[in-house]
């Protein structure tokens, strides 16, 4: 669903607040009426354009009998995988293209890494976890250690969480006091690189 930037307007007393506009044919609690239970049936969100580069999405959460909208906008950088949210249009789901996600071939499963997902905690402790301990390990198998590194950082640039790297880099910081000095130097080396501008132009942490 697509709501241009006709039916919001900004409120100058509320700051980036968006309401609808009340026009002679809709009001806006007889549009906020359709889009809501029409969002919790469909299990969909609103993509609102706000003006000519700004986007958002609107949420509906049911709250007993009734339902309440919520309102978020975009950062202006989005994750890679984002389409272009210029080129979307309205219209009738099976009446779109389909989507195409291109990916290379890996490893055969027997023999290829456990993937982790973040969806939940777990996963993102577990290959936390598994990085620290290749750390404290060094100066063993430091090629491994550095792959685990790479990995960790690819996930969480791919799926939008940078804000993952910069609270691991805290963390190793705070635990590599206590290992030795191949450790200590490799940890605040990955550690500084978590938190560099522009991650996304670097591809991959050299190994040190």
């Amino acid at each position: 669903l697509l709501i241009n930037e006709t039916h919001l307007e900004r409120c100058s007393d509320k700051g980036d607040q968006l309401q609808l506009v009340r026009t002679e044919e809709q009001d806006s609690a007889d549009l906020l009426g359709t889009i809501g239970p029409a969002l919790l049936e469909t299990e969909s969100v609103a993509i609102v354009l706000i003006n000519e580069s700004k986007y958002g999405c609107i949420t509906a959460e049911k709250v007993g009998d009734d339902f309440c909208l919520i309102f978020s906008k975009f950062p202006e950088k989005m994750p890679e995988f984002v389409p272009d949210f210029s080129t979307l249009i309205s219209g009738p789901e099976e009446q779109g293209d389909a989507l195409h996600f291109t990916a290379v071939q890996g490893v055969a499963p027997s023999y290829g890494p456990v993937v982790q997902s973040w969806v939940r905690e777990h996963g993102f402790n577990m290959d936390f976890q598994k990085m620290m301990r290749l750390l404290r390990k060094l100066p063993d198998r430091p090629h491994i250690f550095y792959q685990e590194v790479n990995r960790f950082r690819k996930y969480a640039l791919a799926i939008g969480m940078d804000h993952v790297l910069h609270e691991a880099a805290r963390i190793i910081r705070e635990e590599i006091g206590p290992l030795n000095a191949m450790a200590q130097k490799h940890g605040a080396y990955v550690a500084t690189a978590f938190v560099m501008e522009n991650p996304r132009d670097t591809p991959e942490i050299a190994q040190l």
